[in-house]
C-alpha cells in the first residue's frame, strides 16, 4: 500500500497537493482520477511513498484518506516537466494545479498517453545553453534546418515551439522537407481524433523526431529532446489567456534547463529582455545577429499633419499614397494597407466639451463600426454594442466627432477614390476562422491589382512578397499604456518592410517619434540600446519584475485591502491607483503595482504575502499593461 501525493487540475483545490492511498506503485508523472468534493477530477502524481514510512503521519490526520483510481496514462509527464512547472508557478505566484492545466491541451485519451514509455530509449545528452538568432524568416529557418540535422545526427529530437496555428502551418511547410516521416504537427486547431493519432505516433517513433507545436504540447514525455526552439519569441500570443496568466517562453526555458537541452530563441526582432541577456553574455549566437533590417523597397515616412482634417472629413490618405494606389492599379500589382484598429474610428469625442464616448459597462473607449442600417459603437473589451445615434453623455451636444482611422474607414475611402478596384478586408470580424483568413490571403495574392486592407492579424497570413505596402495608421498604438509598445510597433513595421518589394510608406501624425527613424533605417541595434537605457532608468524589465495586483469589490472593502497590503509590504516600491478598467456595476477596482529586483525574484516572503490575499485580488506577474 502507498501514499500518493497528487497535484489536482482544479482551481477550487485549497492546496497544491492532496494525499490519497493506492495499492499500486504508480510512477511519478502519471495521470490519475481523484475524488474531490463529490466530484471526479484529473490530477498528476507528484510523489509516492510506502505506507510503512508514513504511519505516524496518517494516524494524525483529522480526516479519512480516500482511495484514488490510477489510469493507464503512466508517465504522462516527465518529472523534469513537473519541476519546471513548479518553478513557473512560483514565479507567477499561482497554484500549481491550475498552472499545469493551463499548459495542457484538452486531455488526450489514456491510450494515447500510455504509450509514452514506448518511445526511443535514447536519452538526449546535451548541454543546456541559450542561443539566439535575429533576422528575416528565411535566414532564421536556414539556421534551424542546420540545427535539426545536427540534433538528428546525435539521435536527439527537436521541439519547435510557435505561438499560433498559422505560424505552425508556415513553419511545417519549410522545415518538414526531406524529413516528412519524422515531422509531427500538433496544435489546438486539429480535431481531437487527429491530434490523438499524431500524438501517439510522435511518442512511439524510435527515430528522432521534429515536433512543431504550440506550448500546450511541451509536456510530451519523449526522453530524447535535445533542443527546444522558441521562434517568434517576441509574440505576445505566448502568454496564456485567463487566470493564471503564465508565459510559455518561461516554461520552455525552465524545461530545457531541467532536461539539459539547448534553448534557441528567434525572431525578426528579439525582445529587449532577450537582447539584454545576449549583451550580458547569458545567451550565445546561433548565427551572427542581423542588427540592421534590410528591404528592397523604397521607404518613406509621410507627415500627415500637413493634411488638414475637418469635423466632416478626416484625412485618410496622403497624396503620395493615393498616387501609389493608382500606379498599383495600372501595373496590376498587389497592395497591402495596414490599419491598426478595426471599425471606422477607434475614438469618438464630443466637439464641444471634449468628452470621450466610452462603454457603459466597463468604461473603455468604444470603436465606431459601420452597420447595414446604421453605425454602431462596439466595446472591444466587454463586447457591449449600441447604436451610434446618441448625444454627448456629458453636455448633451450632438457634435460627436470620430477620430482616428480604422479598417472600415480605409475601405470606405478606397471605394470612394477607386470604385473599380478589387478589395479584400482581413480582421477578426471579416476572417473569424483560420480557414477564412487563409482563403482571403490566397484570393488577394492571386488577384492582380487587388488591395488587401487588414489589421495586424493579417501579417500572419502574408507569406509572400507584396509589391507595395502602406501603413495607413499606427498612431493609436502610442496611446496604449504599455511600456513595450515601441517594441511592438517597430517589429510590425520591419516585418512589413521586409515583405515590400517596391514601395513602403508609413503615414503618421507623430513623425518625430524615434521608433519611425529606427524602422525606416532598419537600425535595430540602436533601438535596443536606447530601450535598455530607458528601462533601466525608469525601472522596467529586464531590470525589475513588475507585479500587478487588482482588487475588485465594494469601495470601502477595497480601500481596507489596499491599506493592509501596504502594511504587509512596508519596504517595497508599491504604487497604488484606481484601475483604468471600470469594474462591474456596484463594484470598484484599484491597482497596486509592485516593482522588485529581477535578480531576487521569486522571493518566498513576498510570494507568501501575495498568496494570502483574498480571492477578489487578481495577481499578474509581468503584465502587458500597468493600468
Amino acid at each position: 500500500m502507498y501514499i500518493v501525493d497528487v497535484i489536482p487540475f482544479s482551481k477550487g483545490a485549497q492546496k497544491d497537493e492532496l494525499s490519497y492511498f493506492c495499492s499500486d506503485n504508480i510512477p511519478t508523472g502519471s495521470l490519475v482520477e481523484i475524488p474531490l468534493r463529490k466530484k471526479k477530477l484529473f490530477g498528476v502524481v507528484a510523489r509516492i511513498r510506502p505506507v510503512s514510512a508514513t504511519k505516524g503521519e496518517i494516524k494524525s490526520l483529522p480526516y479519512e484518506m480516500k482511495k484514488l483510481v490510477p489510469l493507464s496514462a503512466k508517465g504522462y509527464f516527465r518529472s523534469e516537466f513537473l519541476r519546471a512547472v513548479e518553478r513557473t508557478a512560483a514565479y507567477y505566484v499561482a497554484p500549481l494545479g491550475p498552472v499545469i492545466r493551463t499548459l495542457l491541451p484538452t486531455i488526450a485519451d489514456s491510450d494515447a498517453v500510455s504509450l509514452a514509455d514506448k518511445n526511443s530509449d535514447h536519452a538526449a545528452r546535451s548541454r543546456h545553453d541559450i542561443y539566439v538568432t535575429q533576422g528575416p524568416t528565411d535566414d532564421r529557418y536556414t539556421h534551424y534546418k542546420s540545427l535539426i540535422r545536427e540534433e538528428f545526427a546525435k539521435r536527439n529530437s527537436v521541439f519547435f515551439c510557435l505561438p499560433t496555428v498559422q505560424d505552425i502551418h508556415k513553419a511545417s511547410k519549410i522545415l518538414e522537407k526531406g524529413i516528412e516521416e519524422y515531422t509531427f504537427v500538433l496544435h489546438g486547431g486539429a480535431s481531437a481524433k487527429g491530434a490523438s493519432i499524431v500524438y501517439k505516433k510522435a511518442l512511439t517513433t524510435h527515430h528522432p523526431v521534429l515536433i512543431i507545436a504550440t506550448g500546450a504540447f511541451l509536456h510530451m514525455p519523449r526522453k530524447d529532446i535535445g533542443a527546444i526552439v522558441v521562434d517568434r519569441e517576441n509574440s505576445r500570443s505566448y502568454k496564456t489567456i485567463g487566470r493564471p496568466v503564465v508565459d510559455v517562453r518561461f516554461v520552455a526555458e525552465q524545461y530545457a534547463k531541467e532536461i539539459g537541452a539547448k534553448l534557441i530563441l528567434g525572431d525578426s526582432l528579439l525582445r529587449v529582455e532577450t537582447s539584454n541577456r545576449h549583451m550580458n553574455g547569458e545567451a550565445f549566437e546561433l548565427a551572427p545577429l542581423k542588427q540592421r533590417s534590410l528591404t528592397r523597397a523604397f521607404t518613406e515616412v509621410t507627415d500627415m499633419r500637413t493634411y488638414k482634417s475637418t469635423p466632416k472629413r478626416f484625412a485618410v490618405f496622403s497624396e503620395e499614397a493615393i498616387k501609389l494606389v493608382e500606379e498599383n492599379r495600372v501595373s496590376n500589382e498587389n497592395f497591402f494597407i495596414l490599419a491598426a484598429r478595426k471599425g471606422l474610428s477607434p475614438t469618438t469625442v464630443c466637439g464641444d466639451c471634449g468628452n470621450i464616448v466610452v462603454c457603459k459597462t466597463c468604461g473603455r473607449s468604444v470603436v465606431l463600426h459601420s452597420g447595414v442600417r446604421e453605425n454602431f459603437f462596439l466595446c472591444l473589451s466587454c463586447g457591449e454594442k449600441r447604436s451610434a445615434d446618441e448625444l454627448c453623455s456629458h453636455c448633451g451636444s450632438w457634435k460627436l466627432i470620430a477620430l482616428g482611422i480604422g479598417v472600415d474607414r480605409v475601405k470606405e475611402e478606397i471605394k470612394k477614390l477607386f470604385p473599380h478596384v478589387t478589395l479584400f478586408v482581413m480582421d477578426k470580424d471579416k476572417a473569424p476562422s483560420h480557414a477564412r483568413a487563409l482563403a482571403l490571403a490566397e484570393s488577394f495574392y492571386t488577384t492582380p491589382g487587388s488591395i488587401l486592407i487588414g489589421t495586424e492579424m493579417a501579417l500572419l497570413y502574408l507569406d509572400r512578397p507584396i509589391s507595395n505596402i502602406l501603413v495607413a495608421t499606427i498612431d493609436s498604438l502610442f496611446s496604449i499604456p504599455d511600456f513595450r509598445m515601441n517594441e511592438k510597433i517597430l517589429r510590425t513595421i520591419i516585418d512589413l518592410r521586409t515583405l515590400a518589394e517596391k514601395r513602403f510608406i508609413v503615414q503618421t501624425r507623430r513623425p518625430d517619434e524615434p521608433v519611425f527613424a529606427y524602422a525606416t533605417s532598419g537600425n535595430l541595434a540602436e533601438f535596443v540600446r536606447s530601450e535598455i537605457e530607458i528601462r533601466k532608468l525608469v525601472g522596467f524589465p529586464p531590470f525589475k519584475v513588475i507585479i500587478k495586483i487588482v482588487f475588485t469589490g465594494a469601495k470601502e472593502r477595497i480601500a481596507e485591502d489596499m491599506a493592509h497590503l501596504k502594511k504587509m509590504l512596508p519596504e517595497e516600491e508599491l504604487d497604488v491607483f484606481p484601475s483604468y478598467i471600470r469594474a462591474p456595476k456596484g463594484s470598484f477596482s484599484m491597482n497596486a503595482v509592485l516593482r522588485l529586483d529581477a535578480k531576487r525574484w521569486p522571493r518566498d516572503e513576498i510570494a507568501k504575502i501575495l498568496r494570502s490575499l483574498p480571492p477578489h485580488a487578481n495577481i499578474e506577474v509581468d503584465p502587458d499593461s500597468l493600468l
